[in-house]
C-alpha cells in the first residue's frame, strides 16, 4: 500500500498501519465509487486477518503458545495475505490504464 501511495503520490505517514493507507487509498479513488461497506470490512479483515493469527502463534519467534500453528492455518494466511496483494495490485493497474 505504501508502494502505491508512493507511485501515485499521496501523502501518508509512514508509521501508518495498514488499515490507516486503505484508507488512504480509497479516499483517493483507487477503489470505484459505492464501495464504502466492501472497504470497511476489508479494512476489518487486514485488522483481524494475518496480524491476529500472527499475533497469536507468536510472531518472529515468540510465542507464547506451546505449539506450533496447523498446517491450514499457516496455508490459511499465506493465502489470505497473497489475496490482499494479488487485490491491490488489480486494483492499482486499473486505476492507473484509468488515469492515462
Amino acid at each position: 500500500m505504501k508502494s502505491i501511495c508512493n507511485e501515485c503520490e499521496w501523502e501518508y505517514d509512514p508509521n501508518n498501519r495498514a488499515s490507516d493507507l486503505i484508507k488512504i487509498i480509497h479516499k483517493n479513488g483507487l477503489f470505484p465509487v459505492g464501495m464504502e461497506k466492501t472497504i470497511d470490512n476489508y479494512i476489518m479483515t487486514l485488522k483481524t486477518g494475518v496480524p491476529e493469527l500472527r499475533n497469536h502463534f507468536g510472531g518472529h519467534g515468540s510465542s507464547s503458545q506451546s505449539s506450533s500453528p496447523s498446517i491450514y492455518m499457516a496455508e490459511y494466511v499465506l493465502h489470505l495475505t497473497a489475496t490482499n496483494i494479488v487485490f491491490l495490485y488489480n486494483a492499482f493497474r486499473d486505476y492507473q490504464s484509468k488515469q492515462n
